[in-house]
């Protein structure tokens, strides 16, 4: 199944934001649900398989979590009760990315995107007559867009790969909105938001995690989308965390060519450390628990460079864990040093990877 996993602009679109909502998780408890949810959030559900099974419980809200993830991904099938659009035909194209998600989660080492295409392909022949069948699955990825939208749903501009696996988001209604972000002390930019409302499914993320992390965002060359729900906009979780992560990778998309999801979200997750007040140990904290140097997941990549690197300066170690130990820096250093980085990493990019229409607009 080909999902034009080259296509830039998707890429992108899918470079779903270092902004992650997450609930509120649970402490002092046996349960280790920040690793169990890293491994969602890595698509790698073995391990965390293990630690729900061998660790204790100890409340109500433990007992609830291991029965709600054991129904979804401990048994032969999916007993959980999952999203309904009340769309029929949109319901059964969600079974089958459902299906896909689980079995790809279950088996890391596995690739099930042929078994997908195998299903997707004929359920849009019959229900999409504009596909034509395998001639056009190359395309795969619009004809499901178009699809979703053709009964009254919003989706992404393609469903293509996030990550490892593709992704499918849906949702019911949004609204437009203008923003001007201050992203440093000289460099302001205006950016349109989409407010993304009423959600079916926020995709492969949500399904791992039993909804505890998702996207809470995303940026395409027109706009940055924002999944409402996930916000009080007058925190830095959104200020910051969405709207100066996004709108930095907005404006690196108008000055430069082909950056990789990883460069996006590096480039991104500084902006964030230099803008943090409130914020900055907590970033710190998700950053180093979601850090892996072996990922194909852009954001866990990123975590993992932009840890080292101030584990590098800060403590002369390859990669500082200890929270207790990050809080010992002052905020303004984490700011300063972050900027300083960021600055580097433009230069670097400037010299060797600057849009020629960019160059252009830069000349007095």
């Amino acid at each position: 199944m080909k999902l034009g996993r080259t296509a830039i602009a998707i890429l992108c679109s899918l470079a779903c934001t270092c902004s992650m909502w997450c609930q509120q998780e649970t402490e002092g408890t046996k349960l280790t649900y920040r690793q169990i949810y890293a491994y969602g959030m890595d698509a790698n559900l073995p391990p965390a398989l293990e630690l729900v099974r061998e660790h204790a419980v100890v409340d109500e809200k433990d007992v609830e979590f291991k029965e709600r993830f054991l129904k979804r991904f401990g048994k032969a099938n999916d007993e959980s009760m999952y999203a309904s659009s009340g769309n029929d035909e949109i319901d059964e194209l969600l079974g089958y990315f459902r299906a896909y998600w689980r079995m790809s989660m279950l088996d890391p080492e596995g690739d099930y995107m042929m078994e997908l295409g195998r299903k997707v392909m004929p359920f849009l022949s019959k229900n999409y007559p504009i596909f034509k069948g395998p001639q056009q699955r190359d395309s795969l990825g619009n004809f499901l867009a178009d699809f979703i939208r053709s009964k009254g749903l919003h989706t992404t501009s393609q469903i293509n790969p996030q990550g490892r696996l593709v992704d499918m988001m849906i949702w019911k209604d949004q609204k437009d909105t203008l923003y001007h972000v201050k992203l440093s002390k000289v460099e302001d930019v205006d950016v349109q938001v989409v407010m993304l409302d009423d959600f079916v499914t926020l995709g492969w993320m949500e399904y791992a995690t039993l909804g505890a992390h998702h996207p809470g965002g995303w940026t395409t060359e027109e706009a940055i989308f924002c999944v409402r729900k996930a916000y009080d906009f007058s925190t830095e979780d959104f200020l910051v965390s969405l709207l100066a992560h996004e709108a930095r990778h907005f404006a690196d998309k108008q000055v430069f060519e082909n950056l990789s999801d990883q460069q996006l979200e590096y480039r991104a997750k500084l902006t964030e450390l230099s803008r943090a007040k409130e914020t900055a140990y907590n970033l710190i904290g998700f950053f180093t628990q979601n850090a892996n140097s072996k990922s194909e997941n852009g954001h866990q990549l990123a975590n993992y460079e932009v840890i080292r690197n101030f584990s590098e300066h800060f403590f002369n170690t390859e990669f500082q864990n200890a929270p207790e130990e990050w809080k010992k820096i002052p905020v303004k250093k984490i700011n300063r040093y972050a900027s300083k980085l960021l600055a580097k990493n433009t230069l670097a990019l400037r010299q060797s990877n600057t849009k020629p229409d960019a160059l252009l607009s830069e000349r007095p």
